[in-house]
């Protein structure tokens, strides 16, 4: 499946809501050479890296977890 499938078969809110706000990459894909490029021309969006990308997903738990205790 390719991402162009993927946006065009989600909802139309959050579809107008990446078209208006772009993509923001996380994970360590979005370190890969070129893809915030090669999204931003595919898709023709604003496309943004997180910072540190490949701490998302730790920092996403601790985020959860600290929502959790209170």
């Amino acid at each position: 499946m390719k991402i162009t499938d993927v946006i065009s078969s989600i909802q139309p809110e959050l579809a107008a809501d990446i078209l208006k706000n772009g993509l923001l990459l996380t994970g360590g894909g979005a370190l890969l050479s070129g893809m915030k490029e090669f999204l931003s021309s595919t898709l023709s969006i604003p496309v943004r890296i997180m910072n540190n990308p490949e701490k998302a997903v730790s920092y996403g738990m601790s985020v959860y977890v600290n929502h959790l205790n209170k």
